[in-house]
């Protein structure tokens, strides 16, 4: 059985900018990861991986704080950003555990309820040292979302930290009036008196359907290693548990690579004006004939044709 951690491209790629933008180099097999949607998925420990290389090697030992503005941008409240809306901070805190849930990561949560209180759980199972920025990008996600509820007393809002703070080092300064080594990331809000249940009526963890597991392992591979072989590598199975799953799928294992391929390769086209020769470069196809046989094998249109239709579209 596939299971693969995945979250979205964005947060890798403004980790990415950042890197550009201070002038810091970073390994090329991290650069392919600039030509993907914001919104095509990964592995959700793709951008723990790029912060560890960034820790490790920068010589700005406290580069998170000045990453921090890439990673939530500054387009507002990371609530607005996210499409949230809530009128209190418990609706505010369930509303963001759906999203964060079905949007941004496959991490699995936990929302509890009584009469007075809702509490967002996500445990934690090992404490990898990298896995620290994962409790730093959360925890001022979380305070992001409720600060239009800032006004909030200290006894109305609890936040645990699943480690000690020895684990957090250098960035342990940075959690307020936070609880350390309960095993668990957790927020506790006070419901309001008036409110009801806001929990039974919310679904979390839906699991990824498995093509979508497979095309985000494809998306952590430059275009010219898009092959089965390396897919399966990626998502820690066999080639023969990978063609096996394709076939129960009912998805044929050489169209499935080259609908993987074509829509990296469309992305890139649009993105780079049509640029058929770089893309072939990219792709590893020897000339342009590749591409125009790949496009005519899933959407039967030449490159020129494709282009044509989706101009006039």
């Amino acid at each position: 059985m596939i299971k693969y951690s995945v979250r979205p491209a964005a947060s890798t790629q403004k980790l990415l900018r950042y890197c550009d933008d201070t002038r810091f180099a970073m390994p090329a097999k991290f650069e392919h990861f600039k030509t993907l949607d914001p919104t095509d998925l990964i592995s959700g420990q793709a951008i723990f991986s790029a912060l560890d290389t960034v820790e490790k090697h920068s010589d700005d030992k406290l580069f998170y704080n000045s990453l921090e503005p890439y990673i939530h941008g500054n387009e507002g409240s990371m609530a607005k950003i996210l499409g949230v809306q809530a009128k209190t901070p418990a609706e505010m805190l369930v509303s963001f555990a759906k999203i964060y849930s079905s949007k941004l990561s496959s991490t699995k949560l936990q929302l509890l309820e009584t009469d007075t209180e809702v509490k967002l759980i996500s445990p934690r199972f090992t404490n990898h040292a990298i896995l620290k920025f994962g409790d730093l990008m959360l925890h001022t996600t979380i305070k992001s979302i409720l600060s239009p509820f800032m006004s909030l007393k200290n006894q109305d809002i609890n936040i645990e930290l699943p480690f000690d703070k020895r684990f957090y080092g250098k960035y342990a300064d940075r959690f307020e009036t936070v609880y350390f080594d309960t095993n668990a990331f957790a927020v506790t809000v006070k419901k309001h008196a008036s409110e009801g249940h806001l929990v039974n009526r919310v679904g979390l963890n839906t699991p990824l359907p498995v093509p979508q597991q497979i095309t985000a392992a494809a998306n952590m591979l430059p275009p010219d290693q898009l092959n089965l072989d390396n897919i399966a590598f990626t998502l820690g199975c066999s080639d023969r548990q990978l063609l096996k799953t394709l076939q129960t799928l009912q998805m044929p294992a050489t169209a499935t690579l080259q609908q993987i391929k074509f829509r990296r390769l469309k992305s890139q086209l649009i993105r780079e004006n049509w640029n058929l020769k770089k893309a072939a470069i990219d792709f590893g196809y020897n000339d342009q004939s590749g591409l125009t046989k790949l496009f005519k094998n899933v959407v039967q249109l030449t490159p020129k044709q494709y282009r044509e239709k989706h101009l006039s579209a």
